[in-house]
């Protein structure tokens, strides 16, 4: 058709004549879209929130489980019984626990860092200046010694285990978690009375292992050369930082020691990981102190609340 074609037709070929929506249609589709990215935000968020819910379920079952069952019945005595299961630190747990946690300070790799590998692996180059140098050999011992009950009732058997070939006296060591345990301002202030044996049965144990021997004792928990954990009944307490403290403690190694002791065992009796509950106050002693205290001030004993 030529150009003077009907003036109906030449009105419908120009975009400025499209038909317009019906009445509330623009806005019915402005709201429906609207709405469209509110579900859409909202599904991220939940889905964000999953992951986080999870998260911190994985690292709670890893650190904050000890059955109370097992505590009663014991597990089969003897050194290197590598039981599964139990519990994390961090454990805390962080996490690492695992948690987690004398010589002088690192200047590297501490709460926070990575330990020095190669030559300077303190698992094997570190001695106590009578020439001895660490060759952990990756089975525990048991270190022989006994002790009467400490406490009221029926008691918890424990034994005290080291690595073989750490620069560390098997003996002192164990005499300092004795000591450690059997403090009235310890767990035994909840009324639970405990008993060292080195042999049968026993509700937990406590042992000192290089990082190599920790991580496998504590897998799947991640430990990672730096941490140490409470897994399948048995504190494991890091080597490395039996030698080096943690940033929160500085130079007071003794007292971070102590931390170790009580911490991983407090899993081992059923206790979970705790929070700063306030700026300035002492550290709950299943705080992850070796990844920091925060607010807190550093503590290394049970709080009245924790027994």
């Amino acid at each position: 058709m030529g150009a003077g074609g009907s003036p109906a037709r030449r009105a419908s070929s120009g975009p400025a004549n499209l038909r317009p929506h019906p009445a509330g249609a623009t806005e019915r589709l402005v709201a429906l879209r609207a709405e469209r990215r509110r579900r859409a935000r909202a599904a991220r968020l939940w889905r964000r929130d999953l992951l986080l819910a999870m998260l911190i379920a994985a690292l709670a079952l890893g650190v904050g489980q000890a059955a109370i069952a097992r505590l009663s019945s014991g597990s089969p005595g003897g050194p290197g019984d590598l039981s599964a299961g139990g519990v994390p630190e961090a454990a805390g747990q962080v996490t690492a626990d695992g948690v987690p946690e004398a010589g002088s300070l690192a200047p590297k790799a501490r709460a926070g860092g990575r330990p020095p590998a190669g030559p300077e692996d303190p698992d094997r180059t570190q001695s106590n200046g009578s020439g001895f140098v660490s060759k952990p050999t990756g089975n525990l011992r048991v270190v022989p010694g006994s002790s009467g009950a400490k406490g009221p009732g029926a008691p918890l058997r424990f034994m005290v285990e080291v690595e073989g070939g750490l620069d560390v006296d098997r003996r002192a060591f164990a005499a300092r978690v004795e000591r450690v345990l059997f403090r009235k301002r310890g767990w035994r202030a909840g009324g639970i009375s405990l008993k060292r044996v080195d042999s049968g049965r026993a509700a937990f144990r406590v042992a000192l292992a290089s990082r190599a021997l920790t991580d496998r004792l504590c897998a799947p928990l991640a430990t990672v050369g730096l941490y140490s954990c409470n897994q399948g009944g048995r504190a494991v307490l890091n080597f490395w930082r039996w030698k080096n403290g943690a940033d929160a403690y500085g130079h007071r190694l003794h007292r971070y020691r102590i931390y170790m002791i009580n911490h991983e065992v407090g899993h081992a009796l059923g206790h979970g990981h705790a929070l700063c509950p306030a700026a300035g106050r002492r550290a709950p002693i299943m705080m992850q102190q070796t990844m920091g205290v925060g607010a807190c001030r550093p503590n290394p004993w049970p709080l009245a609340y924790e027994h």
